[in-house]
């Protein structure tokens, strides 16, 4: 997954036995550097940050050029697929990061890069009384539209979760 340096990004993990998060870096000079990042106790359900900014501060003193997240149990083995977070630039000056809950209860974040259009439609509401009128509350429907940009088959699936979230944000 593509993200900058101030990418918002989470991985939330519930775990059935006793698993520790594991995050191995990769830099330019050929250079790995694997941590730690969470120990989650099992029968807990943790959210750990992996933007990008927040690994570059637990690492050595350079910028990896990628990073791989996972969960394992104490014995070492992996209990979950590798997540790959590779570095890039932002993609337009109009990029914004989208944040929704996902179906699983975790947070997931995407990129839109494309046109955006913030409109609002209010409703004034008007009460008369012996032909007197006195406006007393504005109801404001606020609308949010943004063009994501081109996605991959696999972004457009995994996108699919956003639309029937409760919990969407603009960060």
């Amino acid at each position: 997954k593509p993200v900058t340096y101030y990418t918002p990004e989470f991985l939330t993990y519930y775990a059935v036995v006793a698993a520790t998060i594991r995050c191995k870096a990769y830099f330019e000079d050929g250079t790995t550097q694997t941590i730690a990042l969470a120990q989650i106790a099992a029968g807990e359900c943790w959210t750990v940050s992996v933007q990008y900014a927040v690994i570059a501060g637990k690492v050595s003193n350079k910028l990896p050029q990628y990073y791989e997240v996972w969960a394992e149990n104490a014995s070492g083995s992996r209990l979950t697929y590798i997540q790959r977070y590779v570095a890039s630039d932002m993609r337009s000056e109009e990029e914004e990061w989208i944040l929704f809950e996902n179906s699983l209860g975790g947070i997931d974040t995407f990129r839109a890069y494309g046109d955006s259009e913030n409109t609002a439609k209010h409703t004034h509401n008007v009460a008369e009384i012996e032909e007197d009128f006195e406006e007393y509350r504005v109801d404001t429907t606020r609308e949010h539209k943004k063009n994501t940009g081109y996605l991959g088959n696999r972004e457009r699936v995994w996108l699919l979760d956003f639309f029937p979230s409760t919990g969407k944000y603009v960060y």
